[in-house]
């Protein structure tokens, strides 16, 4: 299966496109340190890279995963959810 690395590492930004205070990987790395759902192994692991590094290495599976993962959160807002979900269309573009 092919890979592809995804980049959190950018601000949110409002309605009119101005950066927020938070950022995309430390929100998702958050939210999957958090989460009581998925492998915790894989989790943490992509949470780390993504404290680390702003990134996360992932395969076509993991991003449709991770999609659906972003639109159940009820911790984050439709804001920061259409921002994250963005980010993943892009890596599943990439794949195809």
């Amino acid at each position: 299966m092919i890979n592809v690395k995804l980049n959190f590492d950018n601000q949110f930004t409002d309605l009119e496109g101005c950066p927020l205070n938070a950022k995309m990987d430390d929100t998702l790395a958050n939210i999957l340190a958090l989460s009581s759902e998925g492998d915790p192994q894989k989790m943490i692991s992509w949470a780390m890279s993504l404290i680390n590094y702003g990134e996360i290495d992932v395969d076509k599976k993991e991003i449709m995963y991770l999609k659906e993962f972003v639109i159940r959160n009820s911790l984050l807002s439709n804001l920061a959810k259409d921002q994250l979900i963005d980010k993943l269309d892009k890596g599943l573009n990439g794949i195809e």
